[in-house]
């Protein structure tokens, strides 16, 4: 992340027929600039003389003669970020070492984007130049200053300074300075200076106002300033439009790079994923996503380039259906933030590849994890994953890779709980460093809430029949219909009531696959299905829910299913005809 500070550029040149002041507002960057990017990277024995061309600029050699044929030079770089430079230069130190010096880089106030957590936690220092129309300023005139968006912020304003710079607007020295001015002091959003006595105005002369911190109002997206002088007779004259000061925007935004889509293979009990040819973890992975792991990737972007506050620590909340952990758990069926961590792979990127392999992760980042505070909620819907190091660059990472690994079928031991059709969604959340920001409590920075980061499928139909009787009363019937071309094996899940003596379940339980490699046709599953249930709970009279899976199109399978009760006094029928949602 790189620091920035507000200054403001002054116009050049205005019309000397102009009878209106004129406002400007613009923004110098002191960040890292291109050519501080390039010179960073040389490594050559010429490497000064690459640097005074790259920044078009003549070197000083002074008493040193450069040697260009020897070992390669050392550059010492200044001002590539956060100098507040105005000038670039190439001095040598020794034949084959120099210092370069690097300007910065200017952006307008319209289109740079400045921190809104920064600016409600601390306020935007407002810098401007006002330029005098053809008439100037005369001596006890009144100067106002009326800010849009936000309210100024009186006790941090109290220094605030208006200097004459004269006609000429050479802010670097201060020879031409002709008047002064006293602050008034500040009313809501204006902020009134009177010219001092014995002031004789020049046209078109440059004023500096500074230090004004101004406090965004809630929902601001930007800060303006425009301004009006007002003689002793309450005439006003050099009345100026606004001008923005800044673009308020969340610091950081975030969206899915990868989105998981594990498939949950039901022949397989549930328990891992089936090859997914087309899974789209393999591309940024460099080792594709096994039948017991499924990747999501977020993406971040740092979107703000003034006041940004710096990331301190934060959490990744996933949220989605984590049951499958608890084939984590110990003896004690406990889940301890060492057994969640150890089933939750979390990696940082900060670039991507853009040679062959084409979109793999390329550069590790330095954000960290803390195993030891991984956290999941009773209910196994929240896993909370905290980042407690934003790492030496004290930057988010670019890229977030977060993979979930489950036990599989052949484990050991095995996995118990089947997987399910799920969706997760991820929130990051981040708080600020307030020693290094000098803000006086922590400030949230949230990057991103909800994004849809993966989901879960099965490979198959699923249809449920919630609800059917088994017993010596009931004349139960059950078909199952595949209309389209595909042969696939047919499993089944069941749940029970709690009555006719029998244990109530709250989970499903598997039957397993009943039929393998069913063509397409009509099908009785009754027979099968009784006979399973009845060894399965030592019975033969029951009431369940059902659910059948078939590995073929879900649009390509309907389960009818009906029960007649035939107890005395109480015939009645119950018809179904069930399908995948």
């Amino acid at each position: 992340m790189f620091k920035k500070t507000l200054l403001a550029l002054a116009v050049a040149g205005t019309s000397l027929t102009a009878t209106a002041g004129i406002l400007s507002v613009d923004v110098k960057e002191a960040g890292a600039t291109a050519a501080g990017t390039t010179i960073g990277a040389l490594a050559a024995v010429n490497g000064c003389a690459t640097a005074a061309t790259t920044l078009s600029v003549t070197a000083v050699t002074g008493a040193f003669t450069p040697n260009n044929a020897a070992v390669n030079d050392t550059i010492t770089i200044t001002g590539a970020d956060g100098a507040n430079t105005t000038a670039s230069s190439v001095t040598y130190t020794g034949t084959d070492a120099c210092t370069v010096v690097i300007k910065d880089e200017l952006v307008s106030s319209s289109t740079a984007k400045y921190s809104a957590e920064s600016a409600a936690a601390k306020g935007v220092v407002l810098s401007a130049t006002q330029i005098a129309g053809i008439g100037g300023f005369t001596a006890e005139d009144t100067i106002t200053f009326t800010v849009t968006g936000g309210t100024v912020n009186a006790q941090s304003s109290l220094g605030a300074t208006l200097k004459s710079y004269g006609p000429d607007g050479n802010i670097a020295t201060d020879g031409d300075r002709l008047g002064t001015f006293t602050l008034l002091g500040v009313v809501g959003n204006t902020i009134l200076f009177t010219v001092d006595t014995g002031y004789n105005g020049k046209a078109n002369e440059f004023l500096r106002l500074e230090g004004v911190n101004v406090t965004p109002s809630a929902g601001a997206t930007e800060i303006s300033v425009s301004s009006e002088v007002q003689n002793t007779a309450n005439v006003k004259y050099d009345v100026t439009p606004a001008a923005k000061l800044a673009n308020l925007a969340k610091q950081y935004s975030a969206k899915v790079h990868v989105k998981g889509d594990g498939i949950v293979d039901v022949q397989q009990q549930r328990f891992q994923f089936a090859a997914n040819t087309s899974d789209s973890a393999n591309t940024f992975l460099a080792t594709d996503d096994s039948l017991t792991q499924d990747t999501f990737v977020v993406e971040t972007s740092e979107d703000t380039t003034l006041g940004n506050l710096t990331p301190k620590s934060g959490t990744i909340l996933v949220k989605g259906n984590f049951s499958w952990l608890s084939d984590y758990a110990g003896t004690d069926g406990k889940l301890s933030a060492a057994e969640i961590a150890s089933a939750i792979d979390h990696k940082p990127f900060d670039s991507i590849n853009t040679a062959a392999p084409i979109g793999q992760h390329n550069v590790a980042g330095d954000d960290t994890t803390d195993q030891t505070k991984y956290a999941l909620n009773t209910a196994m819907t929240e896993l909370t994953i905290p980042l407690n190091s934003t790492g030496a660059d004290t930057d988010l990472d670019k890229y977030h890779q977060i993979s979930f690994k489950v036990k599989g079928a052949s484990a050991t031991p095995a996995a118990t709980v089947a997987l399910a059709e799920t969706t997760y969604t991820a929130s990051i959340n981040l708080i600020n460093d307030k020693t290094a920001d000098a803000t006086t409590a922590d400030t949230a920075l949230n990057v991103v809430t909800d994004a849809a980061v993966a989901e879960w499928t099965l490979n198959g139909s699923v249809v449920n029949v919630p609800y059917i009787p088994f017993g010596p009363n009931t004349q139960p019937i059950i078909r199952h219909t595949n209309k389209g071309v595909q042969t696939g094996d047919i499993s089944v899940r069941y749940m029970v009531e709690g009555s006719a003596g029998n244990t109530e379940t709250n989970t499903w339980k598997s039957l397993g696959v009943v039929i393998e490699n069913a063509k397409p046709g009509v099908r009785n599953l009754l027979d099968v299905i009784t006979q399973k249930l009845t060894a399965e709970l030592g019975k033969d009279q029951f009431k369940v829910a059902l659910e059948i899976t078939t590995n073929v199109p879900k649009e390509d399978v309907t389960v009818f299913a009906a029960a007649k009760i035939t107890a005395e006094g109480q015939d009645r029928l119950t018809i179904g005809a069930f399908s995948s949602k």
